[in-house]
């Protein structure tokens, strides 16, 4: 059964590119709502469009090149039905509603408190995508299962995980394990393992927990060590 866990949603207007996680440990929907964006992935570019909505996977090497006046939604999501890496999914808005599903989801955003919305804004979202898939959308997953039960330890023990723990659980040859992640995901398991890290410790803090009890749960030695790897995660 898919496991969907939504991390974060918003709405911003870019006009240049903006930051993105190289790790990418989530996968992104944008819906534009007005403007352009231009993106580059893998070799590729593509011009992200007013009124259509794109699924990005979580392990794609994207980059964001060129933004005019970019207005769109965003939702950063985990998924244990994991997406191959370095695809992109475009939809027309009319697609499955989708045009109505984001205008609603646009009058939650002006709301304070946005963090309490997560819990009905990620059922609106696993309900939006069931009902994509079951209409006819094409995906292309994993299909690893190695792997798909490697990166669903990695999101439940992130905090206390290695490759060599990571790889005795799955019952594989550590140097073997490594270079099958790296193929699958096109990354390594240990920056996966990092990426999940920052991205849990940053969402403690935005529910209120303090620096220092945050990087101690994500299992950083102080709060130093968090914002160390922070820093050296946007340099990457």
């Amino acid at each position: 059964m898919n496991t969907l866990r939504l991390l974060a949603f918003g709405r911003k207007i870019s006009t240049e590119p903006w930051y993105i996680n190289k790790s990418h440990a989530v996968n992104r929907l944008y819906y534009v709502n007005s403007g352009t964006a231009v993106i580059h992935l893998a070799t590729k570019e593509y011009t992200l469009s007013a009124n259509k909505f794109y699924i990005i996977p979580q392990c794609a090497s994207f980059k964001p090149a060129v933004a005019k006046s970019f207005d769109h939604t965003f939702f950063d999501y985990y998924s244990s039905d994991i997406l191959a890496p370095n695809q992109i999914y475009e939809f027309d808005s009319a697609f499955c509603g989708g045009s109505y599903f984001f205008k609603f989801i646009n009058t939650l955003l002006p709301m304070n408190k946005k963090e309490s919305l997560i819990g009905g804004a990620e059922k609106l979202l696993a309900g939006f995508l069931s009902v994509l898939e079951a209409s006819g959308a094409e995906f292309l997953y994993v299909n690893n299962d190695a792997i798909k039960f490697a990166v669903e330890i990695i999101h439940k023990k992130y905090a206390n995980i290695t490759c060599k723990s990571l790889a005795e659980e799955i019952h594989l040859n550590e140097s073997y394990f490594i270079r099958l992640f790296h193929k699958t995901l096109g990354l390594s398991p240990m920056k996966y393992i990092r990426a999940c890290r920052i991205l849990e410790g940053k969402e403690l803090i935005r529910n209120g927990l303090s620096a220092k009890a945050a990087s101690e749960k994500c299992g950083y030695s102080s709060v130093t060590a968090f914002y160390r790897a922070i820093k050296a995660d946007k340099l990457c």
